[in-house]
């Protein structure tokens, strides 16, 4: 081989390498974000994700003093399973 294909190789080789390194990159913040997603607020997606079991899901709210003097309000979804009928 010349040296004019071996640059060109080279190059080629080059370009690839960094291609795949950015497809990682992407993959691994995707990754990130939607898991990070599924641990804050898993009984939310499951509720979006499944309207027909709509009943299951009761909402409540709690009010409560934080340490610094605020009040926060936290929205959790209690789940009741007991008239569920399931194939």
């Amino acid at each position: 081989m010349d040296s004019n294909t071996k640059d060109i190789m080279k190059r080629v080789m080059m370009i690839l390498i960094i291609v795949a390194v950015g497809c990682l990159a992407i993959n691994q913040f995707l990754g990130f974000y939607y898991k990070s997603d599924l641990l804050k607020n898993p009984c939310q997606i499951c509720k979006e994700n499944n309207p027909h079991y709509e009943p299951c899901f009761q909402e409540q709210s709690t009010t409560r003093e934080s340490a610094y003097g605020k009040l926060e309000n936290k929205n959790k979804i209690k789940i009741n399973l007991s008239n569920i009928n399931l194939p």
